[in-house]
């Protein structure tokens, strides 16, 4: 089985070799639209197909919103974008599906897929037909791509020592990696977080430069990044979602998105010498369900906890896991307590007879934050409001003024998070 391109780490003088391998797990999927079925529908979707070669079976989700028809039938064609080709699988009854809002929500299983099919499946030439009682040929479609490959290689780099800046600058810290394909990198570094294995000598005030190497006849190292304190560069919600969030406000850390090349990471202080723990993190994109769990659960420095537990009480946790695509305007814990007690929260969620209809609420309230699509803020034109329709059926009137977005009562505080179903747009309130 060959290889991916490796990735290569180095730390003082140390040299680690990642190949990232392709399992037996692949996932192909895509947008579902109206344009590459050659029809006038405004529907949306997406779908995520996961193919295991050991036994040549598929699971497949699909997501559709914007229909005005009644889904009757759904199959497999191979024939690359934009032209039509015969039947390879016959996926089933479409008229079996939940309805979520304005959502058409699909889910098969362990279905047989043809091993002689598989050439064109890894050649981009299979797409999903969508059958309605008015197009009978297909109201929608969507080609399946190759989206990624699962494997058992988690990148990580992490180099610990003593720092004395004062000494010179002689003293400092030095990681540095050498990336052969463009990957989003968190770096991280830590000092107070480390009492808790017992080191009483930690550094404390870290702070980091990023600087990539450039080659050549004169070479040259060019800043690209710095972080004092980690919640205050516009990424505290994008870095709480990778799991990987310092445990003290004045840690660092950045997120990066890097072309191939050589980089290093200068640490530093203000603060006289100590014992710091300078990390990169190779990351993967999540979906939204997974991005609001990892806040809440992978750090000691947690966000998003409330929410995730609204989701998981709610059973939400499978939708925002689904093909998407949604947008969630998605509320901090500071916005939840300002609508809501602890008391009130704890009573909603609480296992008691009141439950059904506690349920019921919470979920109306959480179904106003979701939206069918993903909405960017590039997407905005300054002072002009756009409507859209929330899963619950509430308008929500979204805006762009200079460079602050609202949602109705809501402030949005950091946008545009990416995630592999969607967009997450952290806001500061509950919307009303």
């Amino acid at each position: 089985m060959k290889c991916l391109k490796p990735l290569i780490l180095a730390s003082l003088g140390a040299f680690a070799l990642a190949s990232l391998c392709p399992a037996a797990i692949l996932k192909f999927g895509g947008p579902i639209n109206g344009a590459q079925a050659t029809t006038d529908s405004s529907a949306i979707g997406a779908s995520i197909l996961i193919l295991d070669t050991e036994v040549n079976t598929f699971d497949l989700s699909i997501n559709i919103s914007g229909l005005t028809n009644d889904l009757t039938l759904s199959h497999i064609h191979a024939a690359p974008a934009g032209l039509n080709g015969p039947v390879i699988v016959d996926i089933g009854d479409m008229s079996v599906y939940d309805v979520v809002g304005d959502f058409y929500r699909y889910q098969v299983e362990d279905v047989p897929f043809p091993p002689e099919e598989l050439v064109n499946l890894l050649a981009d030439n299979t797409y999903l037909n969508f059958h309605t009682s008015v197009f009978e040929a297909g109201e929608v479609r969507g080609q399946l791509v190759p989206m990624s490959i699962d494997n058992d290689a988690l990148v990580n780099m992490s180099t610990r020592g003593m720092l004395n800046p004062g000494n010179g600058k002689a003293g400092l810290l030095i990681g540095g990696l050498v990336l052969q394909e463009r990957k989003t990198i968190l770096f991280r570094m830590v000092a107070d977080s480390l009492t808790r294995f017992g080191v009483q000598t930690g550094l404390k005030d870290t702070s980091f430069e990023i600087f990539k190497l450039n080659s050549g006849e004169l070479a040259t190292a060019e800043l690209i990044g710095e972080n004092d304190n980690w919640k205050e560069e516009g990424q505290r919600f994008q870095i709480a979602s990778t799991g990987f969030a310092p445990g003290f406000d004045n840690e660092s850390a950045l997120i990066l998105t890097l072309d191939p090349g050589s980089y290093t990471l200068n640490a530093d202080s203000e603060q006289g010498a100590g014992i710091a723990l300078v990390e990169t993190y190779g990351i993967e994109p999540k979906s939204i369900g997974e991005s609001i769990s990892a806040a809440a659960n992978g750090s000691l420095n947690q966000a998003f906890a409330i929410l995730n537990a609204v989701v998981a009480a709610i059973g939400l946790n499978e939708l925002l896991d689904d093909p998407g695509p949604f947008t969630l305007f998605a509320p901090t814990d500071e916005a939840f307590l300002s609508a809501f007690t602890q008391e009130e929260l704890d009573e909603l969620m609480a296992d008691d007879a009141d439950m059904s209809d506690d349920l019921d609420t919470l979920t109306a309230i959480l179904m106003s934050h979701v939206v069918g699509g993903s909405i960017l803020s590039t997407d905005l034109t300054d002072g002009v409001a756009i409507m859209v329709s929330a899963l619950s059926g509430s308008e929500l009137s979204v805006l762009l003024s200079g460079e602050v977005v609202t949602v109705k009562n809501a402030t949005v505080i950091e946008g545009d998070l990416d995630s592999t179903n969607g967009v997450i747009h952290v806001i500061d309130a509950i919307i009303e």
